[in-house]
């Protein structure tokens, strides 16, 4: 019984290992930046000038092709509204570049920017 109690264990563990290596792709070297918000989930809370709660906006990333292009998906918290988006590395700019599309139809595209350890985003939506 101990026998077949540890080669389940031991099956157990190499199994959840091969399923975290499977999901952990390496990411191209020029999307560094971005890789600290890979693999958790970011929330914040999205408020009006008066200081009023409006919502509050989760957002997940996911690397995906290989390395090559960052997903990105928001949903609010008791809200109906989503989007979806990535970052990639554009050839052409040379620079780290974003596009992002919400569910009423409005679009966001631009180009990331590192500097002192804050990452920004400048663009057009």
């Amino acid at each position: 019984m101990k026998t077949l109690f540890r080669n389940l264990l031991t099956t157990i563990f190499i199994l959840a290992i091969v399923c975290m290596a499977s999901n952990a792709q390496s990411l191209q070297e020029r999307l560094n930046p971005l890789k600290p918000f890979l693999g958790r989930t970011w929330k914040g809370d999205l408020k009006a000038p008066n200081g009023e709660l409006i919502s509050v906006s989760v957002r997940n990333f996911e690397s995906i092709a290989d390395g090559k292009i960052i997903k990105i998906i928001k949903k609010s918290e008791g809200k109906s509204d989503w989007g979806e988006g990535c970052f990639y590395w554009n050839d052409i700019e040379k620079k780290i570049a974003y596009f992002f599309i919400e569910g009423a139809g409005v679009f966001q595209t631009g180009f990331v920017k590192v500097e002192n350890n804050a990452i920004t985003i400048e663009g057009t939506m």
